[in-house]
């Protein structure tokens, strides 16, 4: 929910950013310094203890396994790490391409568009915890189909609907189905892992939907530009 209610906003922050200038919006990212230190001194993890009275043997603070195949190996994480990026292409796809056909549809304003589509976005996010709480009785093999059937609906819905409602709930729909996803799915993905797998896992998996969020503005664009050439 976190992640969604985020990114929702970061996009319509930066866009506001960008009516002073797009150096405005590229100082944003610079927010985020101030806890890179805190983060870096977290993920150093803890210090080596100190030897014992004559114990000569070699140590290295901070000491870390090195990545493994065996996480690549394992189906449950594959299917959860596959059907991430698809889930999160199409949201972020509508991010982009629902606001531009309610334009069309009701010749609303940026400001007036972008409040709907930020008011949609956020109604589908903050409810996905209902999604967590019905997981746990629909199954894994459910649980992907459903969230694949929801993000397919979703795309059919703000893509091919007449009415900038309808556009609108299809994007609520997307973001309902890639929050709740994002959460649902990172379980899923480390559920036949050993613990000590598990963190590199996320990151993986976390990679996975980060290929989602870039892909889905640069088809949206691509798609833009393929409509106006046609």
């Amino acid at each position: 929910m976190g992640s969604a209610v985020g990114g929702t906003a970061g996009l319509f922050v930066g866009a506001a950013a960008g009516a002073f200038g797009w150096r405005a919006a590229l100082v944003l990212p610079l927010l985020s310094l101030p806890f890179l230190r805190p983060a870096l001194r977290l993920a150093s993890g803890p210090p080596a203890p100190a030897p014992a009275p004559g114990d000569d043997t070699p140590r290295t603070p901070g000491h870390r396994t090195g990545p493994s195949l065996d996480i690549l190996r394992d189906r449950r994480f594959l299917a959860a790490a596959g059907l991430m990026p698809a889930l999160s292409t199409v949201n972020f796809v509508l991010l982009y391409a629902a606001p531009r056909r309610v334009t069309a549809l009701t010749g609303w304003s940026a400001v007036e568009t972008g409040a709907a589509s930020s008011v949609a976005a956020l109604a589908g996010a903050l409810p996905s915890w209902q999604l967590v709480r019905a997981a746990p009785g629909l199954g894994p093999v459910r649980l992907r189909v459903l969230l694949a059937l929801g993000s397919a609906g979703a795309l059919a819905l703000a893509v091919a609907a007449p009415w900038p409602v309808a556009v609108l709930i299809g994007s609520g729909t997307s973001a309902l189905v890639t929050a709740g996803g994002q959460g649902l799915l990172t379980g899923a993905a480390t559920e036949g892992l050993p613990p000590a797998r598990h963190g590199l896992a996320i990151g993986l998996f976390n990679l996975a939907f980060l290929i989602g969020v870039a892909a889905g503005p640069a088809l949206a664009a691509f798609a833009d530009q393929t409509v106006q050439f046609i």
